[in-house]
């Protein structure tokens, strides 16, 4: 079977009459299988010629499991986001056609690639009025019936192999659905983080790079090209979340619109049952009404009438077995392609989404990996050197200069002038002699030592932080007027 392969591109926003919009897609395809056009073709078709696609074919093919369409949305559907995961979606359920034995070869498909707009409305016009018709058959059997079994009895039958196996069919897809549900919302959860997280580095690249042209110098540029690595790890995750979506979420979602197309097989073989058994009622009352004519003198045309009443619901009763009992089988060996094709996708969905993560990580560290060198260049001197430098710079900005001014309202000047504590005396000589710390007219008058005590030794060399001091500097201020008395004596630790 040669390959059909179909894309569909350029949603566009359309306008129809006055507050109707549509978002129009193209579809191409090519292909040179046998009951299409050879060679490549481009249409442009709306979401309501796929919605149309998906209903014929599912009418056509009864117990298929048709490939789903994305749902309608009415808020919203013009959103660029939405209206490109549709896009995909639409895609997507095309291509799962094409790959369709029996689906793929529908008119019903080959109209919707090739035809033109004219041929596509005119193949709806049909379609539609056979529906009609088909409805309004089942509708007059459905009455009949009904009026003919009012009180009668309903033919019981016998649960068959095919029951039992639907039985378990809706069971099992009843269970997957809970389950895919549940794995699609922490996908989207996931998804939801990863946005989060391309955010969260931009604004985080954002602070470093503003506190890196404040610093300057070999920290300012490594600052800052922190602040450039996670700018690119947003990017990168802005990417990935995207990716995710593709790759993780939207599968999920097809999955879970699969299963409503196989609870839509499954109500088709119900219908083809119903019918059928509608069809043994009909028998049964047309058998008893002949019964009743059956051997009445007089009645031999009547009852011949009903005999072929009988012959024909019979007839008819056979038919609806045999429909009955082939949908039932094409819903079996579906159900079958459907797990066998969802192994391969959920390997496929599980492989993609390894390697994202695998991606992902690997950009990141090759980010962190660049930003070393830039980190490793920051230059940090011996914390010794910079402690000697910056004590001796630090002595030569805290001297203090002599500064001499007159009090408001008098003549007195006051000196501040940095000193050290005043030196004693030597002992040789006369106490006369010995400078008097507190002024020549100081308040209070020196005295000599006595001199029942031996002479003091040479005062060690005084101590330029102190004599308290530890390696702190400490500068004396000494305060004397005109008149010679002394303030008092502050200490300031630089």
């Amino acid at each position: 079977m040669a390959a059909i392969t179909i894309s569909v591109t350029d949603p566009t926003k359309c306008s129809e009459g006055f507050a109707n919009s549509y978002i129009s897609y193209k579809v191409h395809s090519n292909t040179t299988r046998p009951g299409f056009e050879a060679g490549s073709h481009s249409v442009v078709r709306r979401f309501s010629d796929f919605a149309w696609l998906s209903q014929e074919l599912a009418r056509e093919f009864p117990g298929m499991i048709v490939p789903p369409i994305p749902e309608k949305l009415t808020v919203g559907r013009f959103g660029e986001d939405f209206v490109e995961s549709r896009r995909r979606a639409l895609e997507k359920f095309l291509q799962r056609v094409a790959s369709h034995q029996e689906l793929s070869n529908s008119q019903y498909f080959i109209v919707f690639l090739q035809s033109t707009e004219a041929g596509l409305s005119e193949a709806k016009s049909e379609s539609k009025a056979k529906a009609t018709k088909s409805n309004s058959s089942i509708s007059w059997l459905e009455g009949t019936v009904n009026k003919v079994t009012a009180g009668g009895k309903v033919p019981n039958l016998e649960r068959s192999a095919a029951d039992i196996k639907t039985d378990e069919i809706n069971q099992y897809i009843t269970a997957l659905e809970k389950q895919l549900v549940n794995v699609t919302k922490h996908a989207e959860s996931l998804v939801k983080r990863s946005r989060e997280t391309a955010i969260t580095f931009f604004e985080f690249g954002q602070s470093f790079t503003f506190l890196g042209q404040s610093e300057g110098d070999t920290v300012g540029a490594a600052l800052s090209q922190l602040g450039n690595t996670a700018d690119n790890l947003a990017g990168s995750a802005h990417t990935f979340a995207e990716a995710e979506v593709i790759k993780l979420v939207e599968p999920l979602e097809e999955y879970t619109r699969m299963l409503q197309s196989i609870k839509t097989a499954i109500g088709q073989r119900n219908t083809k049952k119903f019918a059928y058994v509608n069809c043994l009622i009909d028998v049964e009352a047309k058998t008893q009404a002949y019964q009743k004519l059956q051997g009445v003198p007089g009645k031999e045309a009547q009852a011949e009438q009903k005999q072929q009443a009988v012959t024909t619901a019979q007839d008819g009763a056979d038919a609806a077995k045999a429909e009955f009992e082939k949908v039932s089988e094409r819903l079996l060996t579906e159900f079958e392609l459907f797990k066998n094709q969802k192994a391969f996708d959920i390997k496929e969905i599980m492989t993609n989404f390894v390697n994202l993560q695998i991606e992902f990580n690997r950009q990141s560290e090759d980010f962190w990996a660049k930003l070393i060198p830039s980190i490793e260049n920051v230059v940090v001197e011996d914390p010794y050197q910079v402690r000697s430098t910056a004590q001796s710079q630090s002595t030569s900005d805290s001297r203090v200069p002599e500064h001499n001014f007159t009090r408001p309202g008098g003549n007195s000047n006051v000196s501040f002038a940095p000193t050290s504590a005043p030196p004693r005396a030597p002992q040789s000589a006369p106490p006369s002699a010995r400078a008097n710390p507190y002024g020549d007219e100081g308040d209070e008058p020196s005295y000599p030592t006595p001199p029942s005590f031996p002479p003091p030794a040479t005062p060690p060399a005084s101590n330029p932080f102190g004599e308290d001091s530890q390696g702190v500097r400490k500068q004396s201020y000494a305060f004397t007027d005109e008149e010679g008395e002394g303030g008092d004596e502050d200490v300031e630790e630089v």
